[in-house]
């Protein structure tokens, strides 16, 4: 928890100030609060705390719930650590709307992430009309909500989820009596996780509607390859950055990378195109036939995605020409595009970056532990090639195909001498990587009669990687801070050797004296000065690129 602390502050103080941060810290502390518990905690005055909860809840970093005590409602706020530690990644979410979106995805993912939440009205009302056309925003910021990008925003987002749930649970606990049984209490479970399917299956769109007589319209077709223009929104509904959205892509560009280690560049070509196909929204026919009154109110329609690919589907939306899809075959055999294609599907499956419906020879991605898993264990297979060499490398992909293994058994598969297995093992241990387990031959639990067995946790080598990347991120934060700090003292160091050698070169021309030893010791000052300015931003742009790999890596394990 205190790492968490540092490294709240560490993100909140350049964007909020020391208020905002202090009442932020409290909460991460001591967890949920009542108002007047946050300011004793926080050491501010009543009205002071209250405005810094607001702020807070408009960029959603706490969350409240009001609980009846007695004959009174009492509101607790909590400070959701998670989001905060997602304020990291602004630099990243701008760059992927640039990239997605062109410039105005970038200027309303950054007006967005400055201002918490903002409706589209307010939006193109702090828009540089100079530089960007409104319909162009405007309609730029429909496909974002459109494509998942942006959501709107509900006064009950502000609640807490968890304290809603809770509640949920006692009252039905309630409706069961004092001593339910196991029967009752597994089909309240099942309930409860068939509605949680429920609401993620059916999301309502907030904000967005779909125009009027689209049905008879006699450019409807226009709208197959652009689905986002057959909807509108509601000018005053505020919309706010869709986080969960972004990750997803983030981890999917990772996969793909994936594919390109393990097959060649065809096959994350390859993903890349089942990837567009699996998450791009297209229109249904019942849509596009809807009647003019949706377009009066809000809509709670979900935008269609397709659940499977073919590889015929893909051979037609791949940017990439026939030869080019190099594979070995027998001499005999000439297969066609599709084949190809199929074949790479095939050991992207077997690779476990696909999963593969046999009975229609139909593709669908991964489901999202799945995909975690696999980019879990790639950054851990790196890690201990980095660590530990190949030696390392390999008793770790050892131990992930075959499971548990004995020291023997590890070395013998390894093909490595005992000793040296024997070290690399129990460095890897220390480190996290691998667990070990002794199996003991007689009750004396002597060593000499003991079974050492090694294998893979993968729970707890995630929550080993995941703490020691929060500590590596505060560290590094707080060491980018010290530096800016010293550079500021550099440049105040160097603009007082620069005046002091201004000074000494007017004295030297009003009396027409040497002054060496002085100008001598006056170069040398400034040269210093400029040789720790340039130490000091090096080190702060190594320090911003290590921030960087470390979010990137912290992603896969969240």
């Amino acid at each position: 928890m205190s790492s968490d602390v540092r490294v709240i502050r560490n993100v909140l103080l350049p964007h909020f100030g020391e208020h905002v941060t202090s009442v932020a810290c409290a909460l991460a502390k001591k967890g949920r609060q009542t108002l007047a518990q946050v300011a004793r905690v926080s050491g501010h005055t009543v009205p002071i705390a209250r405005l810094a909860l607001l702020v807070l809840i408009q960029h959603g970093l706490a969350v409240y719930f009001a609980q009846v005590e007695g004959s009174r409602e009492v509101l607790y706020y909590t400070l959701d650590v998670q989001r905060v530690l997602w304020r990291q990644r602004f630099p990243r979410y701008i760059k992927a709307a640039r990239d997605l979106y062109q410039d105005e995805g970038k200027l309303i993912v950054s007006l967005l992430l400055l201002h918490g939440r903002l409706s589209l009205a307010k939006l193109l009302a702090l828009t540089d009309r100079r530089q960007y056309q409104t319909e162009s925003v405007r309609e730029t910021f429909i496909q974002m909500v459109h494509d998942r990008y942006l959501k709107g925003s509900a006064a009950t987002d502000s609640v807490s989820d968890l304290d809603v749930r809770l509640k949920r649970h006692k009252e039905d606990l309630d409706k069961l009596g004092v001593m339910p049984t196991p029967k009752e209490l597994r089909s309240l479970a099942l309930k409860r996780e068939r509605e949680a399917q429920e609401e993620l299956d059916n999301a309502v769109v907030i904000g967005m509607k779909r125009k009027p007589g689209l049905a008879n319209s006699t450019s409807a077709a226009d709208y197959s390859n652009k689905a986002y223009k057959a909807f509108d929104l509601d000018p005053d509904v505020y919309f706010v950055v869709h986080y969960e959205k972004f990750h997803r892509t983030f981890q999917l560009d990772m996969l793909v990378q994936v594919a390109q280690e393990r097959i060649n560049l065809v096959a994350g070509k390859v993903l890349r195109c089942a990837i567009q196909l699996l998450t791009t929204a297209a229109p249904t026919a019942g849509s596009a036939a809807s009647d003019s009154n949706e377009g009066a109110g809000l809509l709670a329609a979900r935008p269609t995605t397709a659940t499977t690919v073919t590889p015929s589907q893909i051979h037609h939306n791949l940017q990439i020409s026939e030869a080019n899809l190099a594979m070995e075959y027998p001499r005999d055999f000439t297969p066609g595009a599709v084949q190809k294609v199929n074949d790479y599907l095939d050991l992207l499956e077997a690779s476990e970056l696909l999963v593969k419906d046999s009975n229609r020879n139909a593709f669908a991605l991964p489901s999202q532990s799945q995909i975690a898993t696999v980019l879990q264990v790639r950054h851990a297979q790196h890690y201990a090639y980095k660590r530990h060499g190949k030696w390392g490398m390999r008793i770790f992909r050892a131990l992930l195909l075959r499971g548990k293994l004995e020291e023997k058994q590890l070395a013998t598969l390894t093909m490595l001498p005992v000793s040296s297995a024997r070290r690399a093992m129990y460095e890897m241990h220390h480190q996290g990587l691998i667990e070990l387990q002794l199996v003991h031959k007689t009750a004396d639990r002597a060593p000499m009669r003991t079974f050492y067995i090694f294998y893979i946790d993968m729970p707890n080598m995630v929550r080993s990687f995941r703490l020691g990347l929060r500590q590596a991120l505060c560290n590094a934060a707080e060491r980018l801070v010290a530096t800016e700090a010293v550079a500021r003292g550099g440049a105040g160091a160097a603009a007082a050797a620069a005046a002091a050698r201004r000074q000494r070169l007017l004295a030297k021309r009003a009396a027409e004296a040497d002054g060496g030893e002085e100008g001598d010791d006056v170069d040398k000052d400034m040269v210093d000065a400029e040789t720790l300015m340039q130490k000091n931003e090096k080190a702060q742009r190594m320090l911003k690129v290590a921030l960087l790999r470390l979010d990137k890596d912290m992603l896969i394990y969240e």
